[in-house]
């Protein structure tokens, strides 16, 4: 039974993030809208370029929380390595975006 609960608390913890993250990244490429304080901030003819990095990125957040929800439910492999892994993962996508937006602020 403790097993079942945790596993159901991750399902809906990871699925929550990576979900919320799927919705953003889509609303971020239809809407092409960004928050008022990233709009006055942001050098106007990088926005286009703001927007599709800054979906790409939350939609690989997406990918990594699925992957994670999968590999931590499913398989039987060290958790500490998966956690690292996808730390890792997270932090470089997190890393890489902090530094190609960087360019587009005035």
């Amino acid at each position: 039974m403790n097993n079942f609960l945790n596993g159901l608390v991750k399902l809906f913890g990871f699925s929550d993030w990576g979900l919320t993250s799927l919705i953003y990244s889509i609303y971020l490429k239809r809407t092409k809208k960004i928050s008022y304080v990233e709009e006055k901030t942001i050098k106007q003819q990088y926005k286009e370029q703001f927007i599709k990095i800054r979906s790409w990125c939350y939609f690989m957040y997406f990918i990594i929380a699925m992957s994670l929800l999968i590999n931590l439910n499913f398989t039987s492999f060290n958790r500490t390595i998966i956690w690292t892994v996808h730390i890792a993962l997270f932090l470089c996508i997190f890393v890489y975006r902090i530094v190609k937006e960087n360019k587009f602020y005035k």
